[in-house]
């Protein structure tokens, strides 16, 4: 409408100037504001103090505070809304002494600060180390009575909860007339700081002395029941709902959908949705969201489907819960078939353009495999941020594309995007799956200068990063170097140790954890179990599973079943794994008859094996990886039509392979190969040294394991050379001697290229460290840490 009125020949005055800059601020755009500020100087009344205010606000609300600092400085005259406009432009930035220096300087200038100018300034100190500021003022508001303004006192009571000063909030409160504004305002704010405790202890406080509760202070309470995940306290605040007459209350109604499916009470949760007598879009998103929560996503998804054809529009909340069962059934379901359908509803319902729908577009693309779909949605995007961002290289990483994701996150720093935790650990976990050691070592210093390497996040990224790239000193001394590991952090210092077979190290780590007082989930004890099958720890792994339900009180998964099918297989009692994986209580075994199937393919065990296979490709035809393993247990019977006749099978099951990959890192690039590569631009060098290092072997007698050329089956079963040869090859003729070698495979080294990498090691009197997809090799000097237990 201004653009009209311009355009139409009518000159605005201050009014329209006001209405149109009060525009710029709601919707935070800065570049329409700097435009209508130069309109007001071309006016000429860039001299109005109201002007000049909403100026001042505009330029604060759209985060450009600089801006709103010259202004200030250069206005002619000023007044009390001034004032209190740059004090409130220091607190949204969390500058607590620049918001001081203002409100201390407006006595200078001979203006007394007001109720508003305290709620302003209050407002900066919400931290703990601004807290001491914060009581300063609370005298300050004493003296000059504005403790008895209502909303003076609000904003102090949110400052302590803020600070963490609980004690001065129950004192504050017992002076305070208990009306149902003040109880309202002290839940939420206990809510919104996470003191969830003290939201549920308000709760029972009040409602002993008699005061009705509101439907407000029941929702908070419900609130920061489901997130401590107490059900108990929730069960007996949904009575006192009932007791009160809310039970049909549509918010109530709404949070106890909500309450219920993060407790994991789903029946629960959809009786209270059947109750409902106006099932809104906030009712179906809170049942899906729970569904999808505790990993129910084809229920979730037919939810979703259900609300569509009751004609509720799906919000931003409801359109990310039915991607995130999309990306939950990538791999054992038709994720990528709904995805696209949901994608389809999203263009059609106009969010498009929505960022935070666009990261779980491009979320579940990338966990369905699709990653030309999810590159769609990123260069569709307006407005890609850094949580997008971060979303694709996590994308590319978790595809075993390491290289590009690299690429993504050096284009992200030429856009000077400001990486978070998330994107780090994103990139970091590409640097993994390369073997990047020289780049993670530039991002752990990125991470170091930008002070995220205290967090938890970051560093248990680093540890797996520094563990898988070979270097289990560097991943130990990040993991001393945090000031309170969480369990995470914990679990990932456990699995390093079992990638490095170092299976003693495993469990001292895990003692230690017990001690700092950390209680062993789940994803614990699948680290602990992978460290007793790297080391062939059969009795100890036994017990481990056994303490699981007897000594912690905890179900064992589906996973920690199929660790010890593993691990019974690694230790060759067949008949027992065979007996446990029969009676694992989950619907698909398939993980677990593969484990077998790759111990009979270890040991020769051929009619175990062929059962193995049978099971496997029942439960899941269009894997290859039971093929795979059951074609090489025949060839190694040397059986090969029998070979042929599997290959023949994966085909027409259209089980195709995973393309093996190997990376090393040199001069801080990541070089990929594949099987018989000759695409690389030292290709003539490379394939020198391999027959060079094949000659030095036979040459050095009958105690080396010899380096033959291993077969890739596509057409023809001519001699191809393995990718993880070629990478050792190149390293060595591309750094200096007596260094260490890092390369990455994609899936599990052959038996093949283990034994070569361990004669190599021996000739050319380097160490070798090759990290597959299931642990970590470090060869030297002829033998292997992983004492052939792969």
């Amino acid at each position: 409408m201004y653009s009209v009125m311009k355009s139409s020949g009518f000159e605005p005055d201050g009014h329209v100037f006001v209405a149109v800059l009060q525009a710029c601020a709601s919707l935070k755009s800065l570049s329409d504001g700097i435009l209508i500020h130069d309109d007001i100087v071309e006016a000429g009344i860039s001299s109005s103090v109201h002007v000049n205010n909403t100026l001042i606000d505009m330029y604060v609300k759209c985060g450009s505070f600089g801006d709103a600092s010259v202004l200030f400085n250069k206005m002619p005259e000023r007044d009390i809304v001034t004032w209190n406009a740059m004090i409130g432009g220091f607190s949204g930035t969390g500058d607590v002494q620049g918001a001081f220096y203002i409100f201390r300087s407006m006595s200078q200038e001979k203006f007394q600060p007001d109720p508003v100018s305290c709620i302003c300034c209050l407002s900066a100190c919400s931290n703990s180390a601004a807290g001491e500021r914060g009581k300063e003022l609370h005298a300050y508001i004493i003296a000059h009575g504005f403790d008895r303004d209502a909303q003076v006192v609000l904003a102090l009571i949110d400052m302590y909860i803020a600070c963490g000063y609980l004690d001065d909030v129950r004192a504050m409160f017992d002076k305070e007339e208990k009306d149902v504004m003040t109880i309202e305002f002290i839940s939420s704010a206990y809510f919104l700081h996470g003191h969830y405790e003290e939201v549920i202890e308000l709760l029972e406080n009040v409602q002993r002395e008699g005061i009705r509760c509101t439907a407000k202070t029941f929702i908070n309470s419900l609130r920061a029941c489901a997130s401590l995940e107490d059900i108990d306290k929730g069960w007996v605040i949904h009575s006192n709902i009932v007791e009160c007459g809310l039970e049909l209350d549509k918010y109530i109604c709404n949070t106890l959908v909500d309450f219920y499916g993060k407790c994991g009470k789903l029946d629960d949760a959809k009786a209270v949705f059947d109750r409902l007598q106006f099932q809104d879009v906030v009712s179906w998103s809170a049942l899906i969201s729970a569904l999808v929560a505790h990993e129910d996503f084809m229920d979730g998804l037919d939810v979703f489907r259900e609300m569509e054809e009751n004609g509720i529009k799906p919000n931003e909340v409801t359109f990310t819960c039915a991607l995130k069962a999309c990306s939950g059934l990538a791999g054992i379901g038709d994720g990528l078939k709904h995805g696209r359908w949901i994608h389809n509803l999203v263009v059609g319902e106009g969010f498009e353009q929505n960022t935070i729908i666009g990261g779980s577009l491009v979320d579940m693309y990338t966990k369905c495999g699709d990653l030309e779909g999810a590159s769609v949605v990123f260069l569709k995007l307006l407005d890609q941020d850094v949580v997008i961002w971060s979303a694709m290289i996590s994308g590319y990483a978790q595809n075993g594309l390491g290289q590009e994701a690299l690429q993504f996150f050096k284009e992200m720093q030429r856009m000077d995007i400001e990486p978070t935790p998330y994107t780090i650990t994103a990139v970091l976990k590409a640097c993994s799956a390369v073997s990047a050691l020289g780049q993670g070592r530039q991002i752990h210093m990125h991470a170091v200068h930008k002070g995220l390497e205290f967090e938890n996040i970051v560093g248990s990224a680093l540890i797996d990063m520094y563990a898988r790239c070979g270097s289990l000193e560097d991943a130990c001394s990040v993991f001393d170097g945090l000031q309170s590991p969480d369990i995470v952090c914990w679990g990932t210092m456990i699995t390093s140790f079992a990638q490095h077979n170092d299976y003693e190290s495993a469990v001292r780590c895990f003692q230690d954890m017990e001690k700092h007082g950390h209680f062993p989930n789940a994803v614990i004890f699948t680290c602990l179990l992978t460290a007793c099958c790297h080391a062939n720890r059969v009795q100890e792994g036994c017990q481990h599973f056994r303490s699981i339900r007897e000594h912690y009180g905890l179900l064992p998964t589906s996973e920690h079943y199929c660790s010890m099918v593993e691990l019974l297989g690694h230790g060759c009692f067949f008949d027992e794994a065979e007996d446990l994986i029969e009676s694992i209580p989950f619907e698909s075994n398939i993980v677990g008859w593969i484990s077998l199937l790759a111990s009979c393919r270890r040991h020769g065990y051929l009619e175990l094996g062929k059962r193995c296979f049978q099971h496997a490709v029942r439960i899941s035809p269009g894997y290859s990886t039971e093929y795979r393993l059951m074609e090489s247990l025949y060839d190694d019977a040397g059986l090969s039509d029998y070979a042929d006749q599997i290959e023949e099978l994966r085909i027409s099951a259209n089980a195709w392979k995973k393309p093996a990959k190997a990376f090393i890192e040199i001069d801080n690039n990541v070089h990929g190969f594949i099987v018989g590569d000759k695409t690389h631009p030292h290709n003539h060098d490379i394939y020198t040294k391999v027959d060079e290092l094949s000659n030095k072997i036979k040459n050095v007698g009958d105690d080396l394991p010899k380096m033959e050329p291993a077969r890739e089956k596509e057409n023809t079963r001519n001699p191809m050379i393995h990718s993880e040869k070629l990478a050792i090859a190149f390293g060595l003729i591309s750094t200096p001697e007596g260094s260490t070698i890092r390369v990455s495979k994609n899936l599990r080294v052959c038996s093949d290229c283990h034994s070569a990498a361990k004669a190599i090691s021996k000739v050319e009197r380097r160490d070798i460290i090759i990290t597959d997809a299931y642990q970590i090799h470090h060869f030297h000097d002829g033998e292997c840490s992983c004492v052939n237990s792969w």
